[in-house]
């Protein structure tokens, strides 16, 4: 499994309902429901198949919108990551973890409909649409929300990314180990932490560190809150009671592998968002590969760009 798909495994196994929060949880954000229902609009069938479903923010909220025209519905949810076991699929759904969109184990000509919400565009984007061709029915509708660079969503997770870049570089969690064990050392020497020069000297260092990324986070325009969350969890690494019953190593290095796993998903978001032009290349390959293209415009929630809309049929 490469790092991308580790990253999200362990981001579902997890038990997170959606990517962004609410802001992508159909259940708790009543206008992306809404787009979502305007978007589906005679667009359904009795076989759907949802690409790169996660935990199933959208995937759970289908049977609600299939169940008059089409209450016998089935919906297969692939994603190429783990997914939680705890989250029992709908009645009609079932999810295929570790699956991904390049090579889809299904029949030619299985689905009336496909579906992603911020999925597809993760996919290398030529034999995906190859399978994607080769699984759709005739007449199949094909719509998707996918990322676009200039979308608000985007611009706030690169901004996150940016910080995160700036911890990484930083160095601070490397500075933090070593105060970490130069005070087990004089701890088990029985010496005095607060005379110790290098004790005190790394101290100065995470001082320093810690004011310049906030200088560094406001300096780019960016909401810092990232950067305050993360230095507000490591110098927890001092309380016992935030440690959760890790030693202190334990707990810094949980957090180096929380932020870094983050870093992957932020970085693959940032690879998986094209911007007008490569949307516009991929237009034609959508055409190529024998689909009418229905819409594709921005997709806006509350007067928001939230993403990409794209409506296809597959052609005869």
């Amino acid at each position: 499994m490469d790092k991308q798909a580790s990253s999200w495994s362990n981001y579902w196994v997890s038990g997170k309902p959606s990517t962004f929060g609410g802001i992508d949880d159909l259940a708790a954000n009543p206008a992306l429901s809404q787009l979502w229902l305007r978007a589906l609009t005679d667009r359904l069938g009795s076989s759907i198949l949802e690409v790169g479903c996660g935990n199933g923010a959208l995937t759970r909220f289908l049977p609600s919108i299939l169940k008059e025209r089409h209450p016998d519905a089935t919906i297969s949810a692939i994603d190429i990551a783990r997914l939680s076991d705890a989250l029992s699929p709908p009645h009609g759904v079932t999810f295929y973890p570790e699956t991904g969109m390049e090579e889809l184990p299904f029949d030619d000509d299985s689905f009336d409909a496909v579906v992603s919400q911020f999925g597809f565009e993760y996919a290398e984007f030529a034999p995906a649409l190859r399978e994607l061709a080769r699984v759709s029915k005739v007449g199949a509708s094909v719509t998707f929300i996918a990322h676009h660079r200039s979308s608000w969503l985007c611009r706030d997770s690169f901004d996150i990314l940016r910080q995160v870049l700036a911890i990484e570089e930083s160095a601070i969690l490397v500075t933090l180990d070593a105060l970490v064990n130069q005070l087990a050392l004089l701890h088990s020497a029985n010496r005095d932490p607060t005379k110790d020069p290098k004790a005190e000297k790394y101290r100065e260092i995470l001082n320093v560190t810690a004011k310049e990324l906030q200088e560094d986070a406001r300096k780019l325009g960016a909401d810092p809150s990232y950067t305050l969350r993360f230095l507000d969890a490591v110098f927890k690494v001092f309380d016992d009671k935030s440690r959760r019953g890790l030693n202190h190593l334990q707990y810094l290095a949980e957090i180096s592998e929380s932020m870094f796993a983050y870093k992957e998903r932020l970085e693959s978001q940032k690879r998986a968002a094209p911007d007008d032009d490569e949307w516009e290349v991929k237009s034609r390959e959508f055409v190529a590969h024998g689909f009418s293209i229905d819409r594709f415009e921005p997709a806006v929630i509350n007067g928001y760009h939230f993403g990409h809309l794209v409506g296809l049929t597959k052609a005869a």
